[in-house]
């Protein structure tokens, strides 16, 4: 049962078992969604389980947890004593053929109580399964999901569920199929998991689940063209992904790990660290708080926030779900080359899509190039069309620098004569604070030409501050 997908565990006690809804339903104190289903991970010789689980608490939460089993015979039974403090616990003596069924639970000190988890069960049998789970991979090509399996020896028939956004798992008998399609809705994340049956009924575990996210328009599929004699064109070749991508490895993405809670990742936009953030984001705008996106300035944060360049959502599919990547979780979020101020009308715009969900009008070329950077710095993927994409943006750039739209203040009228001619009064080629001040055009910001023969010691875009 180790591998049994968890999302597929909690619609087998969904669809099946009313009884278990004599399990209070308590708000979970300390997290918004209710905790995924334990893991069952079975020892057939000792006739025992192991029941296990994440904790989706903040580190060093002052917690005690509570695990419940129930049995057809005996209704439900309370496995810990009070005190478990670890995120497991062992069930010993179990008899074969009898269905078990697991839930836990936190216990603060405060006296509050988390809801209680989804459902996990499992049947022993002192005869361990002969053959293992198939191998599931699911794609999206054009307006459907393509949804492929391994082959099993020794299997009769398959079945396949899918969670497809409809609240529920479908499961339905694929017979001795080895892939199907399933037609694609937008904005919808898409579950998939299969199990083997033999010819004396036995099944394996369930496979480990294959996910598509779907972008908000799904394209159009395009009809296939009748064979001619023209070459097909030929693909980006491999070079182009060295030049314009190196060190960036091209991978499908893969959640390896559903992210039931943002907060894995220590983000908090009332915190120091985010106060530090903002700080280090306008001081490398010059002191300014400028949106790049929209090409706009304000006079402060307040109807700003933190944008993330390579958002949480898009860095967790393409490799920091794994819990090998757990410690640099925190750095990410708060990598000040990974952040921008951008106005709160630009919020939903620019979350949970990569490159080929959302683009920036206004600074595209250096949006595509600090995504590849961060990407790289953190060991992330790109899939092929995101990466396509990239090479699309970025092989069309001739700079890669953050373009400032216009003067953040009111300055003179910019002249377009020789900017020597109208300010250098001692005609050394070079204008000085007190020759600006003079003529009216000080502080001097970047856009302006006389900059350009000016100091700027603190090399922030403005000149005789």
């Amino acid at each position: 049962m180790s591998v049994t997908p968890v999302i597929l565990k909690r619609l087998v006690v969904i669809s099946t078992v009313v009884l278990l809804l004599v399990v209070p339903v308590v708000l979970y104190a300390q997290a918004p969604q209710k905790p995924p289903s334990p893991t069952l991970t079975p020892n057939h010789e000792e006739m025992s389980v192991e029941v296990s689980w994440t904790s989706m608490l903040p580190p060093n939460s002052d917690v005690a947890w509570e695990v419940w089993v129930w049995i057809e015979q005996a209704g439900w039974t309370r496995l810990d004593d009070g005190t478990l403090a670890v995120t497991h616990i062992e069930h010993t003596g179990l008899e074969e053929g009898v269905e078990y069924w697991y839930t836990y639970r936190a216990n603060f000190s405060n006296g509050e109580s988390g809801q209680y988890s989804h459902y996990s069960n499992i049947i022993l049998s002192d005869t361990p399964a002969l053959f293992s789970a198939p191998t599931v991979t699911a794609q999206l090509i054009g307006e459907d999901i393509n949804v492929k399996w391994s082959e099993i020896p020794g299997v009769t028939h398959y079945r396949l569920a899918c969670w497809c956004g409809a609240g529920r798992w479908e499961v339905v008998d694929a017979w001795d199929m080895l892939e199907t399609n399933y037609t694609a809705f937008p904005s919808i994340t898409y579950y998939f998991a299969v199990q083997a049956v033999n010819d004396s009924g036995d099944s394996t575990e369930w496979s480990e689940y294959a996910i598509v996210k779907t972008p908000a328009v799904i394209p159009t599929n395009t009809p296939i063209p009748d064979p001619t004699p023209t070459p097909t064109p030929t693909p980006v070749p491999i070079s182009a992904y060295d030049r314009w991508l190196p060190g960036i490895t091209i991978a499908p993405e893969n959640w390896c790990t559903p992210l039931w809670d943002y907060r894995v990742y220590g983000f908090n936009r009332r915190s120091q660290e985010a106060r530090d953030l903002v700080s280090q984001i306008v001081a490398s705008m010059g002191g300014l708080y400028y949106d790049p996106y929209l090409g706009e300035y304000f006079g402060d944060a307040e109807r700003m926030r933190i944008n993330h360049v390579v958002d949480i959502e898009e860095a967790h599919g393409s490799g920091m779900c794994h819990e090998s990547r757990a410690e640099s979780r925190q750095t990410f979020v708060y990598d000040p080359e990974n952040a921008v101020m951008t106005s709160i009308k630009l919020t939903g715009n620019s979350d949970a899509y990569d490159l080929t969900g959302w683009l920036p009008d206004l600074n595209r070329c250096w949006y595509v190039n600090r995504t590849v950077h961060i990407k790289r710095k953190y060991g992330l993927t790109m899939d092929r069309a995101e990466a396509d994409k990239a090479i699309e943006v970025l092989s069309g750039c001739s700079s890669t620098d953050m373009i400032f739209s216009n003067s953040p203040t009111p300055t003179p009228t910019i002249v377009t004569n020789d900017p020597l001619q109208m300010y250098d009064d001692d005609g050394n080629g070079h204008i000085s604070c007190e020759e600006a001040r003079r003529h009216g055009i000080a502080p001097v910001h970047r856009v302006h030409p006389a900059y350009q023969y000016m100091d700027d010691p603190d090399g922030n875009g403005i000149a005789c501050e």
